[in-house]
């Protein structure tokens, strides 16, 4: 495709990304929108066999679908996210890591925009440009002439009041002239002609592919010039010191994992006191335990060590610490689980057992580059892929609807905090909407219960907060055009009517 061709594309993109998203919030829109880059994409010939480009297409499909199912702000982040590894791997598909393809989406968000610029210096603008230019030489004289008009007017009143009048036609004209623009609709279009460059124009960072060609996931053998004895006696003291180090790290560990096994995993009893010192001191100890583990075997196993034939019992050693980090993070999963149980569902602590999930597998990885003496760019791959796939998968899920619903069933059984169950998203304003017999029979067993808890809603002002949000819902998805539709919310808002309808 030649350069004239690829502008004129990139232009009738923005022009319709600027009809898709011109005063529409999201919804419908950007799944015709993206459907179309793939589509594209697709005609073009640059969507392929190769595993990286068939998962960032699916993943970008997938993704889009889910906006309007879901309808979260997490699943809009995770489909832009989504987006720019689509662009960043069909940039070069032939790349081995994910984050090299985010690294050169990056790069082309700007470059791209040079690109399509440089490429107008071939085009009319180029001899409109060189008038621009030709007429620079008018630019003195203009000012000298407005100081001598500035000096005669406050000289002569009668000058000043014909300047005046010409002042305030031209000001007229500028007025009427500016309050015909639409500058939503003009900011709209650069915003629209920005996100097309970054889509349509290639440019490939050659440092970035040079170091993804350069990585390797085995860990390469590197041989040195000195001599063997004194390397076999370095060798030697930085195997004793890291047994000595694992030795107490894993006994150290092992006493913390005794006292959670027993404690937290067996024989916890909750003295209705607040339990959020309970899980984030955990949380910090899997934390803190975690990034040392990784950060001691990436040093110890960084070079000969792997390949020195006594290592084997610095390997087990090493084995055993990530076990037990495994373990820690398990007693953290239980605190969490804890937590859920008398306090129910939150962002946060949903969150939590996300990252937990992902930590447990990073340890993995550490014990697979030990046991086969993998990379650290295996490690860094690996994770940074992982974490991508559940953090996607995770966002289409509705994590609101789903606490809402956890909330409300356990709601006379766990704390059921009114203040935040009525600001969760829209999607689940019939699901929180609860009688006041009910919201006093909560109130009350929670007071009996939860002595600490006292700052919250009252049933009354709870009520008040629904049926204003329910309103404003209403009022909201009534205007809204078809570009704007999502199911989430279309869902949503029959339920609320069918629900009024039989109230009546």
């Amino acid at each position: 495709m030649n350069t004239t061709s690829l502008k004129r594309i990139t232009l009738v993109s923005a022009i319709l990304i600027t009809l898709l998203f011109y005063k529409q919030s999201n919804g419908l829109n950007v799944l015709i929108f993206e459907s179309l880059v793939v589509l594209y994409f697709w005609l073009s010939g640059r969507i392929t066999k190769n595993a990286l480009s068939i998962f960032s297409t699916v993943a970008l499909v997938s993704s889009s679908i889910f906006t309007i199912i879901t309808y979260s702000n997490f699943v809009y982040v995770m489909n832009t996210i989504a987006l720019i590894l689509f662009i960043g791997v069909h940039l070069e598909s032939n790349v081995k890591s994910i984050v090299s393809s985010f690294g050169l989406a990056f790069v082309n968000m700007f470059d791209g925009q040079k690109l399509f610029f440089t490429s107008l210096r071939n085009s009319r603008f180029q001899s409109m440009g060189k008038y621009v230019w030709k007429f620079r030489i008018f630019l003195f004289p203009v000012i000298i002439i407005s100081i001598f008009v500035l000096i005669y007017s406050n000289s002569n009143p009668l000058f000043d009041k014909i300047v005046s009048t010409i002042n305030k036609y031209i000001g007229n004209w500028f007025s009427i002239f500016f309050e015909n623009i639409e500058f939503s609709l003009v900011f709209t279009f650069i915003v629209g002609l920005l996100i097309s460059n970054f889509i349509l124009q290639q440019s490939k960072n050659a440092a970035i592919l040079s170091y993804d060609a350069q990585s390797d996931v085995e860990l390469q053998r590197i041989k040195r010039k000195e001599k063997r004895s004194f390397n076999n006696i370095g060798l030697k003291n930085e195997l004793r010191s890291a047994i000595f180090l694992f030795v107490s790290l894993n006994a150290l560990l092992f006493v913390l994992n005794i006292l959670d096994i027993y404690f937290v995993w067996f024989n916890f009893e909750w003295a209705n006191e607040a339990l959020k010192g309970f899980v984030h001191e955990g949380t910090w100890y899997l934390i803190f335990s975690i990034l040392l583990s990784i950060a001691l075997v990436l040093y110890f196993f960084r070079g000969s060590l792997n390949f020195f034939h006594k290592n084997k019992l610095l390997k087990v050693l090493c084995y055993a610490w990530l076990a037990q980090n495994t373990l820690l993070a398990v007693s953290v999963i239980i605190r969490n689980y804890w937590y859920v149980h008398y306090f129910s569902l939150a962002h946060k602590r949903i969150g939590l057992f996300i990252f937990l999930l992902l930590t447990i597998y990073g340890l993995y990885t550490v014990f697979i580059k030990v046991k086969e003496r993998k990379s650290a760019f295996y490690l860094f791959r690996n994770n940074v892929l992982v974490i991508y796939a559940l953090l996607l998968v995770s966002s289409f899920i509705n994590w609101d609807v789903i606490i809402a619903k956890y909330n409300v069933a356990h709601a006379g059984k766990s704390y059921y905090e009114m203040r935040y169950a009525a600001y969760l998203s829209d999607a689940t304003l019939p699901i929180v909407e609860l009688p006041i017999a009910e919201l006093e029979r909560i109130q009350k067993f929670q007071f009996n219960k939860y002595p600490l808890e006292r700052n919250d809603l009252t049933p009354e002002l709870y009520i008040q907060t629904i049926e204003w949000r329910k309103n404003e819902f209403k009022n909201k998805w009534e205007k809204k055009s078809w570009l704007s539709w999502n199911l989430s919310e279309y869902l949503t808002y029959r339920k609320l009517v069918d629900s009024n309808s039989l109230a009546e």
